[in-house]
């Protein structure tokens, strides 16, 4: 086996300094991905930073089209002699079936876990196990979250922007994990690693299974801070709920998210009282209450609407509801749309 690297290394590299063509440098350029894959991983062998920079420039240079010029070759076939004394190394420290094993995927269930982050086979199991804990912890209707299955990727922290724990992409279908010690900790708090995967996770449930109940963009489902970007309102609800967290967010907005995606249906009591309210354009919009407006205000970056009598649109009135605009309303009546005359 290791005769057999050898020879293909001595191939397919040492035969560019025999005969160069940039065709034969592209093949060159694939089989390292095949067979040299750790050097394109983020952890580095010991004692091999040095090689593994040298390597991943020549791998840059084969496959690049840009420049296809002679001096180009000539700076290949030179990486390639001064690499070429090393090819024993290289073949123990980064080739297939030499030293530690770097699983390149693991399946447990539905869940395909793809380690592109290489870590060895003790620790990917671990990560395996603490995310196969998390999704086991997933019941009722949020199940149809994982349907078709689910590609998970362990990755470094260069595949996230700021300090994301993961990402869901749903143009691959994948979703993406910061593989740091940090998500293998307990963990149940609001913006922690597993609550940004359960996040994540509501994400794919409206990507993969669609068909929701209702608008949950619309003002009247925000609930923290972050939800109030678009896009954002159901994934917290679908996180809020699953992890039964409270907050300075509305939790009977969280008990009736819950009403509706365990039944399909808005028309609840509940619900009914809080629309009735929302929608009469000639009260007060805190329940209970049978004054006429007299503030309407824009918020949530101007994507929610609100109107109450004075006393009650102070006591709503906080930062966090992000006000941008706000007004008197003369005669006790708001208008279809913000600022304008009632009809």
């Amino acid at each position: 086996m290791v005769e057999k690297a050898k020879a293909d290394l001595d191939r397919v590299l040492g035969g560019l300094l025999l005969s160069f063509s940039w065709p034969a440098a592209k093949l060159a350029a694939k089989w390292m991905e095949e067979h040299l894959h750790k050097v394109f991983l983020p952890r580095t062998p010991r004692g091999g930073k040095a090689l593994k920079q040298k390597l991943d420039r020549l791998h840059h240079t084969l496959k690049q089209t840009y420049d296809n010029s002679d001096s180009r070759a000539a700076q290949v076939q030179d990486d390639i002699l001064q690499l070429q004394p090393y090819f024993d190394t290289i073949l123990k420290m980064f080739g297939e079936g030499h030293g530690t094993i770097i699983p390149k995927e693991m399946r447990s269930g539905d869940v395909i876990y793809r380690n592109d982050v290489g870590l060895d086979e003790k620790r990917l199991k671990a990560f395996v196990a603490k995310l196969d804990a998390l999704w086991a912890s997933v019941k009722g209707w949020r199940r149809k979250a994982f349907v078709g299955g689910m590609t998970v990727v362990l990755s470094g922290p260069k595949a996230f922007r700021g300090t994301a724990s993961g990402v869901y992409r749903s143009a691959q279908d994948e979703m993406h994990v910061r593989a740091t010690p940090k998500v293998l900790k307990r963990s149940s708090g609001y913006g922690d690693p597993q609550y940004i995967l359960i996040h994540e996770l509501g994400h794919r449930y409206e990507y993969k299974v669609g068909g929701l109940p209702t608008n949950f963009d619309s003002a009247s489902w925000v609930t923290t801070r972050y939800s109030m970007k678009e896009g954002e309102s159901f994934a917290e609800l679908f996180a809020l709920g699953h992890f039964g967290l409270q907050g300075k967010w509305d939790g009977v907005k969280v008990q009736r998210f819950e009403q509706v995606m365990s039944t399909g249906r808005l028309a609840t009591r509940l619900a009914a009282r809080y629309l009735a309210a929302k929608h009469s354009m000639s009260r007060c919009m805190q329940e209970g209450c049978d004054k006429a407006p007299q503030k309407e205000c824009k918020w949530a970056d101007g994507r929610g609407r609100a109107w109450f009598c004075n006393k009650h649109f102070h006591a709503w009135k906080n930062p966090s509801r992000e006000i941008v605009s706000q007004r008197d309303v003369p005669g006790g009546r708001v208008g279809e749309r913000y600022g304008e005359k009632p009809a």
